[in-house]
């Protein structure tokens, strides 16, 4: 699972590539989701270029996202 693999799903619908329905997009933005949640517990560099990649910080974006994550997940 990779943000490439969910880029070609979501492009894939957006283009009617072989009739794909766009229910796929719910797959879609699952496997950008944990692609997401992946990056902010595999960080380990101040240099990354990809955001929750970077180390974690007072102010680093992984505070905001792990709050969302956490809500997202009590909606389902």
């Amino acid at each position: 699972m990779s943000s490439s693999v969910a880029k070609g799903i979501l492009t894939c619908i957006a283009l009617n590539f072989d009739g794909l329905k766009s229910s796929a997009a719910f797959t879609g933005k699952f496997i950008e989701f944990i692609d997401l949640l992946f990056d902010a517990f595999n960080s380990r560099s101040v240099h990354e270029p990809k955001i929750l990649r970077r180390a974690l910080g007072a102010n680093s974006a992984h505070l905001t996202f792990l709050a969302e994550a956490k809500n997202t997940a009590g909606e389902h």
